[in-house]
């Protein structure tokens, strides 16, 4: 089988094109994935000890006040390493991404075009067009899943940060000073959802960019087809 591969691309010199091409940009969609996923494990890890934190200030173990926010105030700080890392690597995905959507979402099209719509006898071929069909539409959404699940536990740790604040006001209603009753708003005030990786003029990739590339992917086809 793999014989049969080499000596069809090196019969077809735009088909070799295509996979050489192909496979750069499945090699570089690798590492917004790799990027994301170690974005995740922070998060995640971060999300634990605001919830142990909560939980110990919901059970009012005997520990002051000041401990309860100097240990929020450190959760803090290390939440906005993590935002200011996902906003370094928005950045220095955003030209790749901007190249990766566009080229998944026109190539999907025209291959499911050829694979379904062209008149052709031969098996290999067709196969071939579906198997680059399949793994592009794989890769684009892998891509959109990883990226959209930095937004759905930035918009977690945001609840739990409000949820602590609420808890900390309602435990030690006569006891928070004026400044810390500042930051606190202040926090409440931040939108964390805003930190995310992000394609063509800044758009935010979330939940509902899955959505957004079906139609996308949609009309594109459409436009073919009409051809």
């Amino acid at each position: 089988m793999l014989l049969l591969v080499y000596e069809y691309l090196l019969n077809n010199f735009a088909t070799t094109y295509y996979f050489l091409f192909d496979s750069a940009c499945f090699y570089i969609g690798a590492f917004p994935i790799l990027a994301s996923e170690c974005t995740q494990i922070r998060q995640v890890s971060l999300s634990k000890k605001y919830t142990a934190l909560i939980e110990k200030l919901t059970n009012k173990s005997k520990e002051s006040y000041q401990v309860y926010y100097s240990e929020f105030v450190s959760l803090s700080s290390k939440l906005h390493k993590i935002c200011l890392s996902i906003e370094a690597y928005a950045q220095y995905w955003n030209p790749f991404l901007c190249v990766l959507f566009p080229y998944f979402i026109s190539m999907q099209c025209y291959l499911a075009y050829a694979a379904f719509f062209l008149k052709t006898k031969n098996f290999f071929e067709r196969s071939l067009l579906l198997h680059g069909m399949i793994e592009s539409v794989m890769v684009l959404f892998i891509i959109i899943n990883r990226c959209a699940q930095v937004v759905r536990l930035n918009g977690r740790l945001e609840g739990q940060c409000k949820a602590y604040i609420m808890q900390q006001m309602a435990v030690f209603a006569g006891t928070i000073h004026l400044r810390d009753l500042i930051k606190a708003d202040n926090v409440q005030s931040n939108s964390l959802k805003k930190y995310s990786f992000k394609v063509f003029a800044n758009y935010r990739i979330g939940p509902k960019t899955f959505y957004i590339v079906l139609y996308q992917i949609s009309a594109v086809f459409l436009a073919i087809q009409r051809r």
